[in-house]
């Protein structure tokens, strides 16, 4: 064997006694003897784990060579150990032969060599054995109680273990079926030997992850108790097993218990103080715990006990970086995550959520596109119920990168099975924020001009407004509000001539299917928007009958200056206050002086008087009713009984108690504006009154929707 080379050594080796435990060799030419040399491996990995004098390179590491030729010292130079063990075994029936050599591969010489053969059942005993040469080689002393910890494996019975083995591999699939799987091979070894500890754990193990995972056979509470229950009997028969403090830390994890989980995964690694999982758990708490320096100090120890870590390590640490502010040591460490695995998410997420935290917004929108290309279906609501941050104030600011990268924060809805859009509010290009008012207005009226269009399914103005001055792609908010198009534009405003820029584009594909500019008077304002409106039916072949057109058109009105007192008041009324609506209330009046023929200041004036009772401005609601009343009579004196006409009557039959006539003027208002959520939500509150709260839930759904 050729000597290892100190100048090639990727770690500096330890000041204590170093070694690499290689998979041993399945020779019985049977893969169903696996089980028998990976446990026997990872067993005397295990048993050296738990002594402090000594340095022991992880599983995880080490069977990264399973299978391969590797000459020694090149195991020794990439995990920066001084000593190798490997062997094989040979099973026959019930006849077993187990090889080990212990190497110095330093000097190339063989320190101890040995060949059993025995019974199968003396398995424990020859793995005991080599395990106490080893130490005797590299000088270790051991006290009593490490001797008696370094030796138990916690059952006698070769079948219990086999089994715990076998179910080991199954929960490393991370699937229901295979941690079900695992739970009925635990639940045997366990009826083997009773006083089997690690089967004990294992099985709390699974019902542990049922639980995080929201619960599969039972409830996620249910899950979450008889983890706590058998994992405590775990820990009574084995009090000296990591493996079940382990499983005990994570539980209190999910129970919101961030002090005792970290305790119980610090009681882990006391007593296994080189084993990677009691390190990782280690970790792991102190990360959740937000004690993020610990936590990184414990992922510096992970990634020397085992130099080929797996991708979930750097994923974590990044996060960490992340939060104490290391963002460039942060983003590194995620982009190496997402390097070793491509498809892991969470590392997907924490790198958007860095970015956005060091305001490099392209990085992080590109970064989010990657993360959605690698699970479509990722929201940040069902993200944050996974993530058990002890400190709230961090789990939220998390959450705002991720939605300030532009990350859905809901599933998308799936599409109408109609033409669907969104408009969005039009950007004031004026230069003067008091002009704001009329661009509101002109995405106002041809939300209201098209949500006419029973052919159309219209995103309310509510909803479509909140989309204001964020920094979203026209396909992320079609994602969240569930359509197919977007129509976006600009005004601009000087004197009395206006430039209004407009566009409609199909979200699916990201092409524009129309766009125009118009440069006209302001007092054209009313036929661009009847024109915009007509080039969107066109532009989604959408075919109207001349009634269906005229209706469309119905509410234009002429005067420019009662159209503006009209939007201002409009912006005042939304704010959906006592002061504003009061403030609304006047200036809607005064379009009505303006223009006697214009009938939404009518209907909103009569939306003000219902006002004054909810709010409670009025000492005599019947009296606001009477005026609501009174203001929508006047409106159908002008220009017969519109939708808006109908829901406000709705309302107002509402607080009469008269709810027949209520539940009817509802419906009209339904069936003359589909596509506009007031008039189903005003339908459903005079469905629900009148105690039909089926049909109720089925028109505040539309509502909903829309």
């Amino acid at each position: 064997i050729e000597p290892a080379s100190m100048e090639k050594m990727a770690f500096p080796l330890p000041d204590k006694p170093s070694i690499a435990v290689l998979p041993f060799d399945n020779l019985s030419g049977d893969k169903e003897q696996d089980p028998i040399a990976d446990g026997l491996t990872e067993d005397i990995i295990t048993s050296l784990s738990r002594v402090p004098d000594l340095f022991v390179i992880a599983r995880n590491s080490t069977f990264t060579y399973k299978g391969k030729p590797v000459k020694v010292q090149q195991v020794a130079e990439d995990l920066g150990v001084r000593y190798v063990l490997e062997g094989s075994v040979q099973r026959s029936g019930e006849n077993l032969r187990i090889t080990a050599q212990l190497i110095d591969a330093l000097n190339g010489r063989h320190l101890w060599a040995h060949r059993f053969d025995r019974r199968a059942k003396n398995l424990f005993a020859m793995q005991d054995e080599i395990t106490r040469e080893v130490l005797i080689e590299l000088q270790v002393k051991l006290t009593e109680g490490d001797h008696a910890r370094t030796m138990s494996r916690g059952t006698e019975s070769l079948e219990a273990w086999l089994l715990v083995n076998q179910a080991r591999a199954q929960t490393l699939k991370w699937t229901r079926e295979s941690h079900l799987k695992a739970r009925e091979l635990y639940e045997k070894a366990a009826e083997i030997d009773p006083n089997y500890a690690r089967a004990w754990a294992g099985i709390g193990f699974t019902y542990q992850y049922e639980a995080r995972l929201g619960g599969w056979q039972m409830s996620r509470e249910e899950a979450l108790t008889k983890a706590i229950d058998i994992t405590e009997h775990a820990i009574e028969v084995g009090p000296q097993q990591p493996y079940c403090y382990q499983v005990m830390a994570n539980i209190y994890l999910l129970k919101g218990e961030h002090d005792r989980a970290v305790a119980l995964a610090q009681k882990s690694a006391d007593l296994a103080p080189n084993d990677f999982v009691a390190i990782s758990v280690v970790a792991w708490q102190y990360f959740w715990a937000d004690d993020m320096q610990r936590s990184l100090d414990a992922f510096a120890r992970l990634k020397r006990v085992s130099p080929r870590y797996s991708a979930w390590i750097p994923g974590v640490e990044g996060a960490a970086l992340h939060f104490v502010g290391r963002h460039d040591d942060a983003i590194a460490t995620l982009k190496e995550a997402i390097r070793r695995q491509p498809t892991n998410w969470m590392a997907h997420a924490r790198l958007v959520a860095t970015y956005a935290d060091s305001d490099r917004m392209e990085e992080a929108k590109s970064a989010a596109a990657a993360l959605l290309e690698t699970r479509p279906n990722f929201t940040v609501g069902n993200l944050m119920k996974t993530q058990p941050f002890k400190n709230k104030e961090r789990k939220e600011w998390f959450r705002d990168l991720l939605l300030k990268a532009g990350l859905p924060e809901k599933p998308p809805l799936p599409l109408p099975d109609k033409p669907s859009i969104a408009v969005l509010p039009f950007k004031n290009m004026s230069g003067d924020p008091d002009q704001r008012y009329l661009c509101d207005g002109t995405t106002e009226q041809i939300i209201t001009s098209i949500s006419k269009v029973p052919y159309i399914f219209v995103i309310a103005r509510q909803s479509s407004f909140s989309f204001r001055d964020k920094q979203l792609t026209v396909q992320q908010i079609a994602r969240e509000l569930g359509v197919r198009y977007i129509l976006e534009g600009s005004l601009q405003r000087s004197g009395e001539r206006i430039r209004i820029n407009v566009q409609l584009i199909d979200a699916t594909s990201g092409h524009h299917i129309w766009a125009e500019n118009y440069d006209r008077k302001v007092d054209d304002i009313f036929a661009v928007q009847d024109d915009i409106c007509k080039n969107i039916m066109v532009a989604l072949r959408v075919k109207l009958t001349l009634g269906e057109m005229a209706r469309i058109n119905a509410d234009t009105v002429t005067n420019i200056r009662a159209y503006e007192k009209y939007l201002k008041g409009f912006e005042h009324y939304w704010r959906r206050n006592k002061e504003d609506s009061l403030i609304a209330q006047q200036l809607f009046q005064e379009a009505i002086t303006l223009d006697p023929e214009f009938i939404m200041p009518y209907i909103l004036v009569g939306w003000t008087h219902l006002d004054e009772v909810w709010f409670r401005i009025t000492d005599n609601p019947s009296e606001s009713i009477a005026k609501a009343e009174e203001m929508v009579q006047k409106s159908i004196a002008i220009h017969g009984m519109t939708a808006m006409a109908n829901s406000l009557l709705s309302w107002i039959y509402i607080l009469k108690k008269d709810l027949d006539k209520a539940i009817a003027h509802g419906e009209k208002a339904v069936e003359q504006t589909p596509s506009s959520a007031t008039p189903h939500f005003v339908l459903g509150t005079a469905l629900r009154s009148n105690g039909q709260y089926e049909e109720s839930i089925s028109s505040i759904k539309k509502a909903i929707r829309l």
